[in-house]
């Protein structure tokens, strides 16, 4: 029984010293609320549900550091991203969202608790509506 007790307190240690390791590191796991498609709001870079689409169950302050299809230049970082690049929304019954115009939920604002198949012709900061113009945006279960 003694030496059970030994192993499994063994076994324990490792997974939480792996744990720790994991999360040291950073890079692999995840920093945004990224969830299953129907788990949140799905974001399009294009109207009408086209393109490269990301779905989130939580606030990102940042678009720009949320991994997506476009880019302002090759040497960006990341690579290609989300910020001012979402033309259309999927907002689930029972969900809604608060786009922005500038990061960290700042500048102009909207609010959607449904489908929006085009930002363009929606209200908005940015020729005219909301296309191509969020930055942030807050997620979340009414």
């Amino acid at each position: 029984m003694r030496r059970a007790h030994h192993v499994l307190h063994s076994r324990t240690l490792a997974l939480s010293a792996m744990f720790v390791a994991l999360c040291a590191c950073g890079s692999s796991l995840p920093t945004q609320p990224v969830v299953a498609f129907g788990e949140g709001v799905t974001l399009y870079p294009d109207s009408l549900y086209r393109g490269e689409r990301v779905t989130l169950g939580g606030d990102v302050a940042d678009l720009s550091k949320l991994r997506g299809p476009c880019s302002e230049n090759e040497d960006s970082d990341p690579p290609s991203a989300f910020d001012d690049c979402v033309s259309s929304l999927r907002v689930p019954d029972g969900w809604a969202a608060i786009v922005f115009r500038d990061r960290n939920f700042s500048g102009a604002s909207a609010t959607y608790t449904a489908d929006v198949p085009d930002l363009d012709l929606v209200p908005g900061p940015c020729r005219p509506g909301f296309n191509d113009c969020v930055s942030s945006i807050k997620v979340f279960r009414q």
